[in-house]
């Protein structure tokens, strides 16, 4: 016997196929599957969830399905191959293809009708998309809240009178908004004095204590604690301790539990440091250091450490650190050089000048000196007075030869010019050097 056209393989007696080729089924592998016709079932239809035996046919839908065309699934059923059940909110378990419902029961709301109206729906009724009216004690536009001062579940137990909002979780009435101050626990109905009459307000699950009354700050544990008596008024900060005026002359620190150094008349609250030191013997920010002993009297200016009063007698500078020149006179404990250096009371050992650094060259009283610059100066006066003279007679000396010179020679010019007038007068035949002769005499 040969087997159906569509046995992928053998086939036994009665023509069951161990398996069927693509596009055929049915035990005999016969049939085409929906959506597919002809001869070898290769031809596609229009439809594919109908038996078809051309191209526009429909003859019967596949299982699940239903409609002239097969495009619907039977009522009660939804996907892609309408094979899962609708859900039981629809009503008559009718659902579209996609699983939203068409209509929901009473009670129920959403796309699968699967959400319960809220009880606070009158009459446990509600929209497609769950709002409805209101009953008593419930708001929200689902009317699934209680309204302010009420929980439980119709919303008939009043809400604690110490939670801060008055209104309180809807379920249990715990206090969801926090506590009224002075108050704490899960309903706010206990008192934070209860721990302590310090405490002003407390944490609302423990009871710690979050801000105590004035004059009190909390510590690490909750606990209310005194302010530091030495804050200015007794005032400090309710969390910190910090003392808020200040503190109390002699300490300092957030909280003026640390004391100035004792030299201190005052001191900053922050840093300790002093506005003024009690004596002039200490300097330094907190007057911890002390003046320098070359200082007179040890006193020193308290930010700078430099001497007040000078220095004792052998020193000079800001902070007496230098010696006074080696040759200054010494007079007792007195300073013996100012704050230049320069020696005050005199020189030693024959030196002299501001420092005593220059030697005299001799050591003649002052009347000695006096007397001598005397005579110097009489004998200069004198030697240049002879000098003067001196020097005048020369001149004048000197003139006289010199008119006499100038005598002697208009004598001889007179003279020759004479003779040259007597020869003149003299016959013309006497020779030239006749004339030259009495010329020359």
């Amino acid at each position: 016997m040969r087997c159906p056209l569509g046995c992928d393989g053998t086939c036994n007696d009665n023509g069951i196929c161990s398996a069927c080729k693509s596009n055929f089924e049915g035990a005999r592998c016969d049939t085409c599957i929906p959506g597919k016709y002809g001869e070898d079932c290769s031809m596609t239809c229009h439809y594919q969830n109908c038996r078809c035996t051309d191209l526009n046919g429909c003859d019967s839908c596949t299982t699940g399905f239903a409609g002239d065309f097969c495009m619907k699934c039977v009522t009660g059923y939804y996907g892609a191959n309408c094979n899962i059940r609708c859900l039981s909110g629809c009503r008559d378990e009718n659902c579209m293809r996609n699983g939203k419902c068409i209509e929901c029961i009473t009670g129920y709301y959403g796309e699968q009708c699967n959400d319960m109206c809220s009880t606070g729906c009158r009459g446990g009724v509600c929209f497609r998309n769950g709002t409805c009216d209101c009953t008593d004690n419930f708001t929200g536009t689902r009317c699934d809240e209680c309204v302010v001062g009420k929980y439980g579940e119709i919303c008939q137990q009043e809400c604690s009178a110490g939670c801060s909002t008055l209104s309180c979780g809807k379920d249990d009435g715990s206090c969801h908004g926090g506590c009224d101050d002075g108050l704490y626990g899960i309903y706010c109905s206990r008192k934070c004095n209860d721990i302590g009459n310090e405490c002003f307000k407390c944490s609302q699950p423990d009871g710690r204590c979050l801000v105590c009354k004035a004059g009190f700050y909390t510590n690490e544990n909750g606990n209310c604690i005194s302010c530091n008596s030495n804050c200015k008024d007794d005032k400090c900060n309710a969390e910190t301790g910090k003392c808020i005026n200040g503190c109390a002359v002699s300490y300092w620190g957030d909280q003026c539990n640390l004391k100035c150094n004792s030299n201190c008349a005052s001191c900053q609250q922050d840093a300790g440091i002093c506005y003024s030191c009690n004596n002039h013997t200490v300097h330094g920010l907190y007057c911890s250091e002390p003046c320098v002993s070359a200082c007179f009297e040890r006193q020193c200016e308290q930010r700078t450490g430099h001497c007040l009063l000078g220095c004792n007698g052998d020193f000079f500078g800001n902070m007496c650190q230098t010696s006074c020149p080696e040759h200054c006179q010494h007079t007792g404990t007195k300073a013996i050089c100012n704050n230049e250096g320069d020696c005050l009371n005199g020189c030693i050992h024959d030196f002299e000048g501001r420092h005593c650094t220059e030697r005299r060259i001799y050591t003649a009283s002052s009347t000695n000196i006096a007397l001598a610059a005397s005579l110097g100066v009489l004998g200069i006066v004198l030697v240049c007075s002879l000098a003067g003279c001196y020097l005048w007679n020369r001149r004048m000396s000197r003139s006289i030869e010199r008119n006499s010179e100038i005598q002697l020679d208009q004598r001889e010019t007179a003279r020759a010019y004479e003779q040259l007038h007597i020869q003149a007068n003299e016959p013309t035949n006497r020779n030239v050097d006749d004339n030259y002769t009495v010329l020359s005499m």
